[in-house]
């Protein structure tokens, strides 16, 4: 599940997408059949849909028979060093995957100036109208747990909000035929989204399992405005959940992966499904206090060499 990370500068775009693994070979499925539903004709699903659904069945089976999307966050066999750390660090919070180039992203890794959020972060969790009801309550109920975690984690306040027009962070579970027709809701939420981050929802291929951006101002040391993350509905609950994680926590300004960043969800290698501890280390250096939006990777490289020793200096009373 690789995300893609896009910032956007003025409508600088930090996007990361979660991206399917490579083909599998998972033993075949019983037939996921559209059954009849109680809700209008207008808010059925598509086939196009239901075999998106009977697709991410089998990849999330494949995933896990092959030891990944593991939820024990590797403290056995995932050891990692204060150098780790830091390396670790300056690469995922001070570069990014992609840039805007016209109305199109285009994958080209870059670096960047240190961005995070410097205000409360009110998240508005939004369904489309054909994910079911029982669905979008155990989602809410992730949601809202994971929203408190990665507040604790950043020092950030960050809660759910019921009112969409007055929150600041996004976040839209979408079936294929919801994704479809999001355009002009995406407009009306943020309008200052871009066509490129537009066209790159409207047409995620089914590699693309979630999406994130991230907004700020145009000055460098200007903070994050905007977050909007994008998950498919039809895959089945860990990999939402997968999806919830890596976005969510990559939309507070970590948006770049790193194949060695281990234990991580950031390196698109799939073998973690939840934060690990690693990850929460990560987000505790970006909002640690000697830090501030503007830094460049120099000027960040000690200050983070030193947060990381007091991370792994045991703690006495």
């Amino acid at each position: 599940m690789g995300p893609r990370h896009w910032l956007f500068l003025g409508v600088f775009l930090a996007l990361a997408a979660c991206e399917a693994a490579p083909p599998f070979s998972a033993q075949p499925l019983p037939e996921v059949v559209p059954r009849p539903s109680l809700r209008p004709q207008s808010e059925e699903r598509s086939i196009a849909s239901f075999e998106l659904e009977q697709f991410y069945l089998r990849l999330q089976n494949d995933l896990q028979r092959r030891g990944l999307l593991r939820i024990d966050g590797g403290t056995f066999d995932a050891t990692y060093t204060e150098k780790d750390l830091v390396r670790n660090f300056i690469r995922i919070a001070m570069s990014q995957e992609f840039k805007t180039e016209g109305n199109f992203m285009v994958e080209e890794a870059t670096g960047t100036t240190l961005r995070r959020w410097s205000g409360p972060i009110r998240v508005n969790l939004e369904f489309g109208q054909t994910v079911a009801e029982s669905q979008q309550a155990e989602d809410r109920t992730r949601v809202k747990a994971l929203t408190g975690t990665l507040s604790r984690v950043s020092g950030v306040p960050m809660r759910l909000s019921n009112a969409a027009n007055t929150a600041n962070f996004h976040v839209l579970v979408l079936n294929e035929d919801d994704r479809l027709a999001i355009r002009p809701r995406l407009k009306r939420l943020v309008p200052s989204l871009s066509e490129a981050a537009v066209r790159a929802i409207v047409n995620m291929d089914r590699s693309n399992l979630c999406i994130v951006f991230g907004l700020t101002g145009a000055r460098a040391a200007d903070p994050f405005t905007t977050g909007l993350v994008v998950v498919r509905a039809e895959q089945p609950d860990l990999m939402r959940r997968a999806c919830f994680h890596e976005e969510m926590a990559q939309g507070l300004g970590l948006f770049n992966d790193d194949v060695d960043a281990r234990p991580s969800l950031f390196n698109d290698d799939e073998e973690f499904g939840l934060l690990t501890v690693h990850d929460e280390q990560l987000i505790r250096m970006l909002y640690d206090r000697r830090l501030r939006n503007g830094m460049t990777a120099d000027d960040v490289l000690p200050i983070a060499e030193r947060i990381a020793s007091e991370l792994f200096t045991p703690q006495t009373n």
